[in-house]
């Protein structure tokens, strides 16, 4: 790749970044603006990971619930065909 060409891709990358932001509504000039995005960016993974977490625990609980509910039902069965009840 020519140094030219390097320039003309330079140029164009930070065009494309600079609409990107634009878009967002985040001026890439106003260092106030990027910390305030960067630090939204950091609080939605956290918050993704945290609800990830969540997610994973409610569903532990159901599939610990409906085990133990199958084999209270397998137990009942059980002591019943032997007559314990």
């Amino acid at each position: 790749m020519t140094e030219a060409t390097k320039a003309l891709a330079k140029e164009v990358a930070d065009e494309v970044v600079s609409q990107v932001f634009t878009r967002l509504g985040i001026d890439i000039n106003d260092a106030d603006e990027i910390r305030h995005f960067q630090a939204n960016m950091q609080w939605v993974f956290r918050f993704r990971r945290l609800s990830e977490k969540v997610g994973a625990t409610i569903i532990l609980t159901i599939v610990t619930a409906l085990t133990g509910g199958v084999l209270t039902l397998v137990w009942d069965a059980i002591t019943t065909a032997k007559g314990g009840k």
